[in-house]
């Protein structure tokens, strides 16, 4: 073993440590395993984090710290953490229940010989269906357990339905996957976020989380091909040289052709995620069907090239040569514009100005911009990869203007949006879901809307908002950066911006701190995230920090 990986192990052991009860210190018996990357896929119940079991004559403290500790071992179902269970409990703990991830230590209070309880910090949270929740800060548990004197020792009689993990610990045993749902016009693939631990497992939890139907969340802008009720009839999806068989109810047997293609593709878009699965065969009731792969509807990428609003117009910022957007000088000098969309395919550009906003079809002779929003205090516009586009204003008790390509308002309800102040406002890349950055009095909120739409696929309403983070956090900027990330930027003290990475259903990762960045933009994760300062510096986040990219940059999105 080199010394990086020495070090590696012998910081995760520390973690664990510190974060453990002062009442009873970690099993150093318990061993931390290298084992494989668990990026790869798992074929068998193989983690990093071996606990160990019960000792000989153990308190009862002791039992329960120990058992608190098994938590890091999901390997053959909690095998070592139910050794601390009493005969007859064994087999009714269930640890899938839930998942706490801890901040600080336990603290612990024995009331009697048979009864004591637990009380944890508790910084985010992942339940039976996979989907993660941080909480806010200063979050508590109170958890109860009951022992009972057992063949000579101590063992729990009863225990929460749930593990208790740090969050180094967290981040080695769990992974986040997608399980995909289409939207409601079957053209594209959806994500919804869950976390499991990296086990045999896994594809088994994958298929029944996306049996069981999506996020309370995002139900009103995804469907599901596979007819509800459906369920695995054997009890684990198997995994093969490579294939990965699902064997469903004959509740499946009710779709349509169509309809066994698509769900198909969904179980096959959500199973591919484990690097050991390369095709899915489907059966219904042990039954082999013979169903077409047909592609994945995955929405096309957003283009690594940022386009620039500059003194000569619209410019993409390549790596190697920058180019022009033919005709958008004359436009945007046309309506004096100050802030700008580009469709997807760069047909069509939605400009910003002190007269609202105005859309034009770019490679037209003798095209003129529409005045299609003449409000005050507007957003940047944006298009959807559907091809309509949002005018959203800043000002709250306003709602928003949704027209198509040709300039034609769409009846839109803006809902619970509309008596919010505004900071930011993106559609993600398949149309099904926005974000709104929205100021309140005690900050800023960043929520996730479902974008729900009729046959024709016009956005008709938003669902309910799921808040991702809260006031706490000063968000200025904040723009979709993948299919469920969202780059953003918070204000610090004496002019520095913190950039990050949060997730839909997930964690926050901090980039590195900038001076004076007053928007970002993102489109495939880290590899490519831009802010755009206050006197228009445009930096690239490459290597862990900010490079410059360009100067006298008026605006910056991607297209689309």
């Amino acid at each position: 073993m080199n010394k990086l990986i020495k070090s590696l192990v012998a910081a995760i052991a520390f973690a664990v440590l510190i974060a453990t009860s002062a009442c009873a210190a970690l099993p150093r018996s318990s061993d931390i395993k290298i084992g494989p990357n668990l990026d790869s896929g798992l074929t068998a119940d193989y983690l990093y984090y071996s606990p160990v079991g019960p000792t000989e004559g153990a308190s009862q403290v002791e039992i329960l710290n120990g058992f608190l500790n098994a938590g890091t071992g999901p390997q053959n179902d909690y095998s070592i953490a139910r050794e601390y269970l009493s005969e007859k409990f064994k087999s009714e703990w269930n640890p899938s229940q839930e998942v706490l991830i801890q901040r600080g230590k336990v603290d612990y209070s024995v009331y009697s010989n048979t009864l004591a309880t637990a009380t944890v910090e508790v910084a985010a949270q992942v339940n039976s269906k996979g989907q993660y929740e941080t909480l806010p800060t200063g979050s508590t548990r109170l958890l109860d357990f009951e022992f009972v004197w057992e063949n000579d020792h101590w063992r729990l009689a009863k225990a929460p339905n749930l593990t208790l993990v740090i969050q180094p610990v967290f981040d080695v045993i769990f992974r986040s996957y997608s399980v995909y749902f289409y939207d409601q016009q079957f053209k594209y693939l959806v994500p919804d976020l869950r976390w499991f631990p990296s086990r045999a497992s896994t594809g088994t939890r994958l298929v029944n989380a996306l049996l069981e139907g999506s996020s309370d969340w995002l139900s009103g802008s995804v469907q599901s091909a596979i007819p509800s009720g459906t369920k695995l009839s054997t009890a684990s999806v198997t995994i093969l040289d490579g294939v990965a068989t699902v064997d469903l109810t004959n509740r499946a047997l009710t779709a349509t052709p169509k309809m066994r293609e698509r769900a198909k593709a969904q179980i096959s878009a959500t199973l591919s995620q484990l690097a050991n699965v390369y095709a899915v065969d489907i059966q219904i009731e042990r039954t082999p069907q013979d169903i077409a792969s047909i592609k994945t509807s995955l929405p096309p990428e957003i283009s690594m090239s940022p386009v620039a609003l500059t003194a000569s117009g619209l410019v993409h910022l390549a790596s190697n040569v920058n180019t022009s957007v033919i005709g958008s000088k004359q436009l945007m000098s046309k309506v004096a514009a100050t802030d700008f969309a580009l469709s997807f395919d760069e047909q069509h550009l939605a400009m910003a100005s002190p007269a609202g906003t105005y859309l034009a079809k770019l490679g037209q002779m003798g095209n003129n911009a529409k005045l299609i929003d003449a409000r005050g205090g507007l957003l940047a516009p944006v298009f959807d990869i559907q091809g309509f586009v949002w005018s959203v204003s800043s000002v709250g008790g306003q709602g928003l203007v949704v027209t198509d390509r040709g300039g034609n308002r769409i009846a839109f309800n803006a809902g619970w949006l509309t008596a919010t102040e505004r900071l930011s406002f993106a559609v993600s890349r398949e149309g099904s879901r926005a974000l709104v950055l929205v100021k309140t009095e005690g900050g800023t909120q960043l929520y996730v809307v479902a974008i729900e739409r009729n046959e024709k696929s016009e956005p008709v309403r938003f669902g309910a908002p799921k808040l991702i983070l809260g006031s706490a956090s000063a968000i200025s900027s904040a723009s979709w950066a993948g299919e469920v990330e969202i780059a953003v930027i918070s204000a610090r003290a004496n002019g520095l911006a913190a950039p990050a990475i949060t997730t839909v259903g997930g964690a926050t990762t901090n980039l590195a701190t900038i001076q004076g960045a007053k928007s970002i933009v993102a489109s495939n994760g880290t590899s490519s995230v831009y802010v755009l300062s206050r006197d228009g510096t445009m930096y690239q986040y490459r290597g862990a920090a900010w490079n410059l990219v360009q100067s006298s940059v008026l605006a910056l999105h991607f297209p689309g």
